[in-house]
């Protein structure tokens, strides 16, 4: 299977420098990067850092991520390749696998009384906003179109990371559903609009439709 490509570290046309940008996420996401190697890949952590080839990318994944604390997001589709290569699978395969293997440890602790007390067509109005809690830069905005579909916006998004949030939230939200109680649960990318620039960016709004039953 060909190698998944690496992006660039700092996109075309950025106005920022590594690990500088405007664009933040808790460092819940990168401790999660570690655990899930720890857990899932053979030699561990270590696999992943021992192919980390930019030493700025290595630098920074070494650090000790503080959950709470916020980070430059931009590191990841960069960091997302590496990934992949070292599972030996497909960028979009290892997000998917990735994704679902996160939302079960969250399912499984903090979501999980949510989950039984409140119904699918409750939970996913709510689901949106948890998704992008983690962030500082996107909105989110909820049309809900019926008992079981409703369309969600994401707008803000620097478009670098449009296929990774795109997969990720997809995936998270299916198995969210799911666990509530849902049956036949589709999410698929209505489109996407232009949403302006920030740092030397295009930005993007994302349009995620979720029916289920």
């Amino acid at each position: 299977m060909p190698a998944p490509p690496i992006p660039p570290l700092v996109p075309d046309g950025a106005e920022f420098t590594f690990g500088k940008s405007p664009f933040r996420v808790k460092g819940v996401l990168y401790r999660a990067t570690r655990s899930y190697f720890e857990t899932n890949v053979t030699g561990g952590y270590e696999a992943l850092l021992a192919v980390l080839e930019p030493p700025a990318l290595r630098a920074f994944m070494e650090q000790p991520h503080i959950a709470s604390k916020r980070y430059d997001v931009m590191p990841v589709p960069s960091l997302i390749a590496y990934e992949a290569r070292v599972v030996n699978t497909s960028l979009e395969a290892y997000l998917v696998e990735r994704t679902r293997w996160q939302a079960k440890q969250d399912l499984r602790g903090v979501y999980r009384v949510l989950l039984k007390v409140i119904r699918p067509g409750l939970i996913i109005r709510r689901l949106p906003r948890l998704l992008t809690q983690l962030f500082d830069f996107p909105t989110v905005d909820v049309d809900v179109r019926g008992e079981n579909e409703l369309i969600a916006t994401f707008s803000g998004v620097p478009q670098p990371l449009e296929v990774w949030l795109s997969i990720g939230f997809s995936v998270y939200t299916k198995c969210a559903m799911e666990a509530a109680g849902a049956w036949r649960v589709k999410t698929d990318w209505s489109g996407s609009d232009d949403a302006g620039s920030r740092a030397g960016l295009p930005l993007r709004a994302l349009r995620m439709h979720v029916t289920w039953e």
